[in-house]
């Protein structure tokens, strides 16, 4: 108990960079791995959560914007999506912490895990987006931005993906379902759906705002940190290579299915899917997921 303090402590102030390299460092055997995942997520207040290329590089851009602004800190493009390092220049500023939690991308269904109890007494924003979209996006980022030739082979075309055991369908179906199942274990839970947010990203972050108590947040401010991060934006900020780390830049310039901001279309999957494919992926969501996030 008296090393898990210490590591929640010392963990609640390290940059990004120092934190993951001690928890790869301690995650060389499994109870390592488990002290400093326990440990990072006791160290924060919000916990932003979803399966990847859900939104949430969207989501965290318009709300650093919106807290550097609101707090009067000077924080440009990479400073802005680092939430937990705006709070260590502002007390004022919640503890958020931005994680892909359980890193289901790399789990079969089977994997998974089903306790979220290390939620409990935070508050946890879980972003949900189509799983169609989904699934598109990170087949693009496996076989255009990770650069693994032995991943671009196994998933030669999107099918081949969709079907894959690990990190697809089942694996998606199954992680939102367990947070279905969980949603009571936080202190306080806000379901943000993708679609949502593009149909007005302004409401939404106006959510998200009072969702974390956060007083004295004008209209004007939420209408301004949706244009900064609007996708044009947010696409030229990559191309540009404002972000400065390699997470953020295209896997190939020139390819724009390579690019962190590929397209941000809601129901893009039609461009990518054959009927057969969508029938499929489309009867499993409607059969297999939960209610609780009103697919249809």
């Amino acid at each position: 108990m008296a090393l898990r303090k210490l590591v929640r402590q010392t963990a609640r102030w390290l940059p990004d960079g120092v934190r993951i390299r001690l928890r790869d460092a301690l995650g060389r055997s499994r109870w390592g791995m488990q002290l400093m995942e326990r440990a990072f997520r006791d160290s924060v207040d919000v916990l932003i959560v979803s399966f990847p290329k859900a939104g949430r590089t969207w989501l965290r851009l318009m709300l650093g914007h919106l807290l550097s602004a609101h707090h009067e800190i000077d924080a440009v493009y990479d400073e802005l999506l680092n939430l937990r390092g705006l709070a260590s220049r502002n007390p004022g500023v919640p503890l958020i912490r931005v994680d892909h939690e359980d890193d289901p991308h790399r789990k079969s269904p089977a994997d998974l895990s089903t306790d979220k109890t290390a939620c409990r007494g935070k508050k946890v924003i879980l972003l949900f987006r189509d799983i169609r979209d989904i699934l598109v996006s990170l087949y693009f980022e496996n076989t255009r931005r990770t650069g693994k030739l032995t991943q671009q082979q196994a998933f030669a075309d999107l099918a081949t993906f969709v079907h894959s055991e690990v990190g697809s369908l089942e694996t998606i179906i199954r992680y939102y379902n367990i947070w279905a199942e969980n949603s009571h274990i936080p202190g306080d839970f806000l379901l943000i759906r993708y679609e949502d947010m593009h149909a007005n990203a302004g409401r939404e972050l106006r959510k998200v705002v009072e969702f974390l108590e956060l007083d004295g947040i004008e209209d004007e401010l939420i209408a301004r940190s949706v244009e900064f991060a609007r996708f044009e934006n947010m696409h030229q900020m990559e191309l540009e290579g404002r972000f400065g780390s390699a997470r953020m830049q295209p896997g190939t310039r020139g390819d724009p299915e390579s690019y962190k901001t590929r397209k941000g279309k809601v129901g893009g999957y039609v461009d990518y899917m054959d009927e057969e494919l969508i029938s499929h992926v489309t009867e499993q969501v409607r059969s297999r997921l939960s209610d609780f996030y009103g697919f249809r």
